[in-house]
């Protein structure tokens, strides 16, 4: 299923790393309530329907689209600032998902870990801290840069060959990114995101990953 000569491993953090996907559509509904009902309940159901988007620019379209309002800076900032407030408040709240520490303890040292990730960087390394788990990772990626740079730099900053990585994400926007650069992907099923349709590999836990050399 996988190259032999694998050496990377890149984990999408929300729906992969950790059970955080209704966590997050709770938050936007918060958020997006405050504009109007019907902007928070839009925005809670988009979330779960459409991850892999970066954090700044999922704000401008939920802004934009379901509250009414023009996303400025000033009001792309606030929604960003909001969301982080109540990340902090209830990151405690966030589960990791099953088998992820055990995965991690045992393919550290071995490959290199990287996190590509929706949220802003410093709100994936808060809730990776809090998890214990930031140490397993050579580096963390997050919003505003997309995904497929995220994976482009890691590719040229650590002189791999595109066959050499793998990305493992719950989104139809987690595979576009390996795509379009051209490396590995492997989806994550979740109760959102069962990947009918599609002729990839899967996993249903992300433990059988352990199987993978490196």
């Amino acid at each position: 299923m996988i190259n032999k000569k694998l050496k990377v491993i890149i984990f999408d953090m929300n729906g992969v790393l950790i059970d955080s996907n209704t966590f997050n559509a709770n938050l936007f509904r918060e958020i997006f309530g405050s504009y109007s009902k019907e902007a928070g309940e839009k925005a809670a159901y988009h979330y779960l329907h459409n991850g892999g988007i970066p954090r700044k620019k999922r704000m401008e379209m939920y802004l934009r689209e379901f509250a009414g309002v023009e996303p400025t800076e000033e009001e792309v900032q606030k929604v960003l600032d909001r969301f982080s407030e109540l990340l902090n408040q209830r990151i405690s709240e966030i589960p990791l998902k099953h088998n992820v520490r055990e995965l991690l303890e045992e393919k550290y040292g071995k490959c290199l870990l990287f996190v590509s990730s929706g949220a802003l960087v410093k709100d994936a390394r808060r809730i990776l801290e809090a998890k214990g788990i930031l140490k397993f990772f050579n580096e963390v990626y997050g919003s505003p840069q997309t995904k497929d740079k995220h994976i482009a730099e890691i590719l040229k900053k650590y002189g791999l060959k595109n066959d050499e990585v793998v990305f493992i994400g719950d989104s139809i926007h987690d595979k576009e990114a390996a795509d379009k650069i051209g490396v590995n992907f492997i989806g994550m099923i979740t109760e959102e995101n069962t990947w009918e349709g599609f002729d990839i590999p899967l996993l249903a836990d992300i433990g059988e990953v352990m199987e993978f050399g490196c």
